[in-house]
């Protein structure tokens, strides 16, 4: 779930390919060509540049005129996510001036989820605080319940009751989690909130909903205008949950088969073999003692 640089590569994305549609009234001397030129050099972690950049905007541009908000916008992610030498207080500053200065940008929204996903993301031996964590991605979603920056806070809320797993919360977060699914039918973020919903069933131990919210996140991750990634680890985990925590035979055998008909050089594809062997022996086997039990027919 460590999403930290794709939010703000999103954001650098979807504003390259804006500010290209655009380029033809762009002309040398205009501050966006200072603004995308921040954005390439960020994208190439060329994080100096990238400052410089920025600054050059903030400079050249008025008061009160958008394009100072991405410019802040742009400095708040440098200064998060670069790599040595971030500044989480600088981040924080410049993120604040843009939700100050210009509470309605379309970037505002992204500098407040940065801003929770800062208090998430610290070092290894610290604990997050959870309480102010949730309150921070629940902003997001009470200021900005159209952005879809919304979409993200409430997936990255929503993960910080699966941790452990005696939380109390599981329930009601999978309530929340199935209404989201129903409720954004288009979101990218539907097979992430399956695979939470997997986790939630398998911390509560209800194998065949685990199961099924496993293939439902599958599913919903495949993408066909993408090429096809490698789903060899999605075949085995899945046939596995289904062979030995659900007893769904039918299922393991489906997904070993896509294992081995998809990836036959897979090292798992023994495995899978044996797998479907052991399967047909048990099942033979069933069939044998069934027989043996009837009584006699006279």
């Amino acid at each position: 779930m460590e999403c930290k640089i794709s939010t703000a590569g999103l954001v650098a994305l979807l504003f390259t390919l804006l500010l290209g549609a655009c380029s033809e009234v762009v002309k040398k001397g205009d501050p966006r060509i200072d603004l995308q030129e921040g954005w390439s050099d960020f994208r190439s972690s060329d994080y100096s540049l990238a400052i410089e950049k920025f600054e050059a905007v903030l400079a050249e541009t008025p008061e009160g005129v958008s394009l100072r908000g991405d410019a802040l916008y742009g400095l708040g992610c440098v200064w998060a996510l670069r790599r040595p030498g971030e500044d989480l207080d600088k981040a924080r500053s410049y993120d604040q001036q843009l939700l100050q200065q210009f509470p309605q940008h379309p970037l505002a929204p992204w500098a407040l989820l940065e801003q929770a996903r800062m208090e998430q993301l610290i070092s290894a031996d610290q604990q997050p605080d959870y309480p102010k964590v949730r309150s921070l991605y629940q902003r997001v979603i009470d200021q900005y319940p159209d952005s879809p920056a919304t979409e993200e806070a409430f997936i990255y809320l929503e993960s910080t009751y699966y941790i452990d797993p005696q939380t109390p919360e599981i329930e009601a977060s999978l309530e929340r989690i199935h209404h989201f699914i129903a409720s954004h039918p288009q979101s990218i973020w539907r097979g992430v909130a399956w695979g939470l919903a997997q986790r939630g069933d398998q911390f509560l131990q209800h194998p065949d909903r685990e199961l099924d919210d496993a293939i439902q996140a599958y599913q919903t991750s495949i993408d066909p205008a993408r090429p096809k990634p490698d789903y060899s680890s999605t075949y085995w985990q899945i046939a596995t949950l289904a062979e030995f925590e659900a007893g769904n035979f039918t299922t393991a055998r489906d997904f070993y088969h896509k294992l081995l008909a998809e990836f036959p050089e897979d090292r798992r594809c023994f495995g899978a073999q044996q797998a479907l062997t052991r399967m047909d022996q048990l099942e033979v086997s069933l069939r044998s003692e069934k027989t043996s039990s009837e009584p006699a027919s006279k």
